[in-house]
């Protein structure tokens, strides 16, 4: 690891020393130095937080942002104005001393403090360990501080799922035991601290197993109340599980993909990796994975001459309902967009696989998802190896996936560039031909468009040629 950490913090206190009160670097940042990580934030404590963080602001010409940490502590950050990623957060001192402070925060690797000492070569003094943080980070274990410090704040519940995602840790059985009885209380927490901690656990790369600790304790049942009808919801004939067990299974098999993309499309898993990357695209299709069937309780319905029960309808009725659940979350309209897109089309997808379906059709269904046509084929694979009941064979199985890595060879083989080719006939051209605007030549534009796409036409001729033809036609159907 680097001092870059040193160089950032002497940029902001060296030559502030009259101004400053003992101050401590804290929390996941202390953290982070002990596992050799450069920290990405610099978290120091002290008393006067408002005072030192005014003073270091005026003393380099920066910016001071009061921030809403947490009320009983408050806090602020000083940004450069030269550079917005250099910035370093000031906290009050929560209790009359260093140790109370590291006793009233979470979990015991991040209550460790190093002390501060710009006088010092170093920059540090000592390092304070009250609660056995050091001892925990070898065993690579979190371990909350108290059964009070969740009803505090019972975001910590959800906090230590995450970092023992993106730590890689493991949650001591006592926590365990904590999260499950106080599972309840995350009912208090505003909606958008939640989903803030679920995303970033589900985009580590670890979420499969405490996914499904969540399950276990309860957690999931309190996020998503929604998906309680789903537990003990049985499906017959292409499923061998009940249709949350299903949608469990379908989200491990979707982190497996993700993990392993160029094994599993070759140099095309690099696009699907560019595409997911980008936003909270990743993340947001791991829960799609989970909530693709929401809507399958609500569509079920036997089917006495199939002796069966069915589901028709169900990706629409779940796109509805996880738009609802979106939005609970506090999600973007966007991000609502398209996680209710990839639940409304995981059906859809397979049903372009039949031989009957014409290349127009398939041409249009990625037109109409643009880049989302990756994800929305990762969330088909996955679904495709949830299933295993005894209507569904091997050779069905293997044909199915066969036709997902084909879509995904035709995306980034050539299909994305031709959807980003300029139309060959525009609206003007249409005018020139006499057909007036409105809903005629709109669906002309479409139809000659969609035969773009498809490769029927292929130079700007062909195209106004059938441009022609549907204006001399009474419709453009």
């Amino acid at each position: 690891m680097s001092d870059g950490w040193r160089a950032r913090l002497g940029r902001w206190l060296l030559g502030n020393a009259e101004a400053m009160p003992p101050v401590w670097l804290v929390g996941g940042t202390v953290r982070d130095l002990l596992l050799g990580k450069e920290p990405g934030d610099l978290d120091i404590v002290c008393h006067g937080a408002k005072s030192l963080a005014a003073a270091l602001a005026r003393a380099k010409n920066a910016a001071l942002v009061p921030m809403e940490k947490d009320s009983r502590a408050p806090s602020y950050r000083v940004v450069s104005r030269q550079d917005p990623d250099d910035y370093l957060d000031v906290t009050e001192l929560r209790g009359p001393d260093m140790d109370s402070d590291l006793r009233a925060r979470d979990f015991s690797v991040n209550a460790m403090a190093l002390e501060i000492r710009p006088e010092a070569p170093g920059l540090t003094g000592e390092t304070l360990d009250p609660c056995g943080g050091q001892e925990a980070l070898s065993a690579r274990r979190l371990e909350i501080l108290g059964e009070q410090n969740i009803l505090d704040d019972p975001l910590r519940i959800m906090r230590g799922y995450r970092l023992a995602g993106t730590l890689g840790f493991t949650l001591s059985p006592g926590t365990l035991e904590l999260f499950t009885r106080h599972a309840a209380l995350l009912t208090q927490v505003a909606m958008e601290r939640v989903t803030r901690e679920l995303l970033l656990l589900l985009d580590s790369g670890r979420a499969a197993p405490l996914v499904r600790m969540m399950d276990a304790q309860g957690v999931l049942a309190v996020l998503f109340p929604e998906t309680l009808p789903m537990r003990g919801c049985v499906q017959e004939g292409f499923h061998h599980l009940d249709v949350w067990e299903h949608s469990l299974l379908v989200f491990e098999e979707c982190g497996k993909i993700l993990g392993a993309l160029e094994t599993e499309f070759g140099e095309d898993g690099a696009g699907v990796r560019a595409y997911l990357g980008e936003s909270r695209r990743r993340p947001l299709l791991l829960l799609a994975a989970l909530l693709h069937d929401i809507g399958k309780p609500m569509a079920k319905r036997t089917n006495a001459e199939k002796g069966r029960a069915t589901f028709y309808g169900h990706d629409r009725k779940g796109a509805a309902l996880v738009e609802e659940t979106a939005r609970g979350m506090r999600l973007s309209a966007k991000d609502r967009e398209y996680l209710a897109l990839l639940v409304r089309e995981h059906i859809h997808v397979l049903d372009l696989a039949k031989p009957h379906v014409r290349e127009k059709t398939r041409m249009a269904w990625f037109r109409s998802m643009g880049g989302a046509a990756a994800a929305s084929l990762v969330l088909a694979l996955a679904d495709i190896r949830g299933r295993r009941g005894p209507f569904v064979t091997e050779k069905d199985t293997r044909e199915r996936e066969d036709y997902c890595h084909a879509m995904i060879h035709a995306l980034y083989g050539g299909v994305l560039e031709r959807l980003r080719e300029k139309p060959f006939v525009t609206g003007q051209d249409l005018l020139d031909l006499g057909m007036a605007p409105g809903p005629r030549m709109r669906k002309a534009l479409e139809k000659v468009r969609e035969a773009q796409d498809a490769g029927e036409v292929t130079d700007r001729e062909a195209a106004l040629a059938l441009a022609r033809e549907l204006a001399a036609s009474p419709s453009a159907s």
